[in-house]
């Protein structure tokens, strides 16, 4: 059985004797007529200067395909919301908006921030000032599940998007909390904090937010807009219907591929693991394949993750969190729990010196036992 494994841009056939694949489920919706409805009320809230809050190209996000079918006008501003990640560089800039003038791409230690209060948990919430240039904000962002966060999307263009790194950092702790999984909203730490952080937001700021939802080819299934919290919520559910695959049982193997743009590290190919955990029987064998464009991404979490046995590991990240610590902690489990073995173009040495075992893809021809491939691991949920 000849199947295609995407790699990069490019798909890599491989022979299998047997497998099962799972994917989000494709859209036979009218594309076009979906974002012109959505930028047709769009215009009507754009009777003044706008700040723009966009994600960065980490996201699969289809912010050209809105921001090409309405007028930016001199006076309106962009925040490119990249959290606590890197810079995405001129060109892609320049790709995505035409230009880089206007244009404010977040960084969460130098960017000038505004206190907007404390939140329940007792993190300080500062995000980045450009906001305060304008009454209206208006952000467009996409809702896939979120290995931690429950789902992306809507609340998240603030925080993590334009907050200051210790805003973040805090935050982002909750991550090792128990509730802190795909899917899960209610009881979610992450999420909650993430909420009370938009509503402070919301009480100083009109907001138009357009949630989009895309299929597994990329292609916008639905965008639900307007009020920033019931349209993400709306956005959640179809989401949900999109993303999670049922499987009849768990497998000895599961392929899960961390599909472009998020193989651009290891650091964030990491969400495609995690993914996989619930496909996957004790002690079998995890496969990640990503092609890690640009290294393993946070160099703080791959440090840790070398740092010791995974039980040593384990306990550091419970004395004392730092930001991205958690994608260590979620990996560390993987490693305890499973064989974890990756198709990267890492060096060998590089893996291996955090217990992951390179392979190339004719390996993968000699799996044995109930095989499962997921082409789109880091947003396809398997669930029985």
């Amino acid at each position: 059985m000849m199947v295609g494994i995407p790699y990069g841009l490019k798909n890599v056939n491989i022979n299998f004797r047997d497998i099962d694949v799972v994917l989000p489920k494709k859209s036979k919706a009218d594309e076009k007529r979906i974002i012109k409805k959505c930028t047709d009320d769009l215009k009507e809230f754009l009777d003044e200067n706008v700040i723009y809050i966009v994600n960065d190209n980490q996201r699969p996000t289809k912010t050209k395909k809105i921001l090409e079918n309405i007028e930016i006008k001199q006076g309106d501003g962009i925040i490119v919301a990249t959290g606590s990640h890197k810079n995405p560089g001129d060109e892609w800039l320049e790709k995505t908006f035409g230009t880089k003038k206007n244009i404010t791409v977040h960084d969460a230690k130098r960017s000038k921030f505004k206190y907007f209060g404390k939140s329940s948990f007792g993190n300080e919430v500062f995000l980045n000032s450009e906001i305060e240039k304008t009454e209206k904000i208006v952000v467009i962002t996409s809702v896939e599940p979120h290995y931690f966060a429950g789902f992306t999307g809507g609340r998240k263009s603030f925080i993590p998007g334009i907050a200051k790194f210790e805003t973040i950092e805090k935050n982002h702790k909750h991550a090792l909390n128990k509730n802190a999984k795909v899917l899960k909203l209610e009881g979610n730490p992450v999420h909650e904090e993430m909420m009370e952080i938009c509503k402070f937001v919301e009480e100083k700021k009109d907001i138009f937010c357009i949630n989009m939802i895309l299929d597994s080819e990329g292609k916008i299934v639905d965008i639900k807009y307007g009020d920033i919290e019931k349209s993400f919520y709306d956005a959640c559910r179809i989401s949900r219907d999109i993303y999670a695959a049922k499987i009849k049982e768990k497998y000895d193997a599961v392929i899960t591929v961390a599909k472009y743009p998020m193989d651009i590290s290891l650091y964030q190919s990491q969400k495609a693991m995690e993914n996989a955990k619930l496909a996957l029987k004790d002690g079998g064998k995890l496969i990640l394949v990503s092609k890690c464009r640009e290294g393993i991404g946070a160099s703080e979490f791959y440090d840790l993750l070398k740092s010791g046995t995974p039980d040593e590991v384990m306990d550091k990240i419970k004395k004392g969190y730092k930001l991205g610590w958690h994608k260590t902690a979620k990996m560390v489990e993987a490693l305890m729990n499973y064989e974890v073995y990756a198709i990267t173009d890492l060096p060998k040495n590089v893996l291996e010196a955090v217990n992951i075992k390179p392979l190339s893809f004719p390996d993968l021809e000699k799996l044995k036992g109930k095989i499962l491939l997921m082409p789109d691991g880091g947003v396809t949920v398997p669930y029985r």
